[in-house]
């Protein structure tokens, strides 16, 4: 074939790889709730494989109060998605939890999405029937759940099935991973168990005070640290609860000795309520044998899965969200002794009282077989792996794929300017004044109009040439191609009608 026919067929390979890489940009907002909660750091674990990826164009908003320590390049990428500014939505993901449970601003001006996604999650067994009606509003076209526990309780709760979607939540394995601790002498030093936790009835430390307390007398070499924080809301201060506490179980006579072992020179329960960077709290971990954490109820139990990536042996409770990732063969689940109603609940939902004895008999069997402990901790890390950030990331991007596929094509003209302008004043980082009112993470401070010196990873406007670029190149290549067979086909006619001249006259 002569280099033309090549230069053709090498053409039409650019407009058909063109055709099915350039055009698919999806262009994604992503609101996230800020205060150094959960759902924080969720959000800045899923969003990463998203910023990352060249074929999203992500929008999100900037928190003022973060939680501290992320790494300088996830800063940057938030950063830098906080700046931008989307005329077209393809999708518009909440990911919030303070304003309840599928709470999203269909009202709000700016762009229309195409799909409309509530993260959602829940503690208890259920939901009341406001929530499930804001789940099953028709602009909500999705409903994200990290486990089969909260898609199961949606759904019995009235959630149209349709609309529920898993996607669990995601770790950086680079950061929680085993390593040298710099604990000195571990042989002279006390066995750890750790816990970490937000201080509030749900993560049921009562009961592990107790367990442990009962448990091992005051001469054994073993250590509770409780790694907490406040909840503002309940305006509890941390160790004086757990001194009130340690002085109900000695008056009672249910530990004796209690009072001394909380408040004592040399305490077996330490609490630490300061907030700690990652890379501290990830030191934490490496300082500690093992791990437990028997709340009444998770929508998931991160530090949990956090505990099983650094190799920990790891005790929770068989109940709620962590059974989607804690497995008998790689952690030590208690059984539930029976069902509870959380505290001021008016809705007649209930949350699991772990087995108490069950509790106990883990806390000792992993004190006194620390080896056979030590070996079900590295099967621990083994399936933490699965919860990657590169792993749930890919399920991430196929997820908003097939809902962008089944979604409808032609989606609202964005908002005017002035419905611009006026978003921008409801995001204003003047409203985060309300955090304290309405509870952790209610500042959406600082939204997509934050400023700063860090610029845009790639402007709109580039991302919109980009965008047309295939286009261009397909109808380049297009004419180029029909421009050579009509040439081609000319040449031909014309050489058809030259021999049946010659034919005709004998030549």
């Amino acid at each position: 074939m002569s280099w033309r026919v090549h230069i053709t067929w090498r053409m039409l390979l650019l407009v058909v790889w063109t055709g099915a890489t350039g055009s698919n940009l999806i262009r994604l907002e992503w609101e996230m709730e800020c205060g150094c909660t959960g759902m924080e750091v969720e959000a800045m674990a899923l969003l990463m494989p998203l910023l990352t990826d060249p074929s999203f164009l992500v929008a999100t908003n900037w928190c003022d109060e973060m939680c501290p320590g992320y790494p300088p390049t996830d800063l940057a990428l938030i950063k830098g998605a906080s700046k931008r500014k989307l005329k077209q939505v393809d999708m518009k993901v909440y990911h919030v939890a303070f304003r309840g449970v599928c709470a999203t601003f269909h009202g709000e001006a700016g762009p229309r999405a195409r799909v409309v996604v509530a993260r959602a999650m829940s503690e208890v067994s259920g939901l009341d029937q406001e929530a499930v009606d804001r789940c099953n509003l028709p602009s909500t076209t999705q409903v994200w759940v990290p486990s089969q526990f909260n898609k199961d309780s949606f759904r019995n709760s009235g959630v149209h099935p349709d609309k529920l979607k898993l996607l669990p939540e995601s770790i950086d394995l680079h950061v929680w991973k085993p390593g040298p601790s710099r604990r000195t002498s571990p042989a002279s030093k006390p066995f750890v168990f750790l816990s970490v936790f937000k201080f509030e009835p749900r993560k049921n430390w009562k009961q592990l005070v107790e367990s442990f307390l009962t448990e091992f007398s005051a001469n054994e070499a073993v250590q509770l640290h409780i790694k907490t924080q406040r909840v503002p809301w309940l305006h509890e201060d941390p160790l004086e609860a757990l001194q009130d506490f340690a002085a109900d179980l000695a008056r009672e006579g249910t530990v004796p000795d209690a009072q001394e072992r909380v408040s004592g020179a040399e305490p077996q329960i330490r609490l630490t309520d300061t907030r700690l960077k990652i890379p501290e709290l990830v030191e934490l971990y490496r300082e500690a044998d093992a791990f437990v954490l028997a709340s009444h109820g998770e929508g998931w139990g991160l530090p949990l899965l956090e505990a099983m990536a650094m190799g920990l042996p790891t005790i929770g409770t068989r109940w709620g969200g962590n059974t989607g990732f804690m497995e008998n063969t790689s952690t030590f689940l208690i059984d539930v002794d029976h069902m509870i109603p959380p505290p001021d609940d008016m809705h007649g939902f209930r949350w699991a009282l772990p087995s108490m004895p069950m509790l106990r008999g883990a806390l000792r069997g992993i004190f006194t077989l620390r080896e056979a402990a030590a070996a079900v901790g590295r099967q621990a890390r083994e399936r933490a792996l699965h919860f990657s950030r590169e792993q749930v990331g890919e399920l991430l991007k196929a997820l908003i794929r097939r809902a962008l596929k089944d979604a409808p094509r032609h989606p609202e003209q964005p908002a005017s300017p002035r419905q611009s302008t006026r978003r921008r004043a409801l995001t204003s980082p003047r409203n985060s004044d309300r955090k304290s009112a309405e509870g952790p993470g209610a500042s959406l401070s600082s939204s997509s109009n934050v400023s700063g010196d860090v610029p845009a990873s790639v402007p709109y406007h580039v991302m919109t040439m980009l965008g047309l670029a295939p286009w261009l190149f397909m109808s380049l290549g297009a004419g180029y191609v029909v421009f050579h067979l009509i040439k081609r086909c000319s040449r031909r006619r014309g050489h058809t009608r030259q021999l049946a001249s010659m034919k005709k006259y004998g030549l």
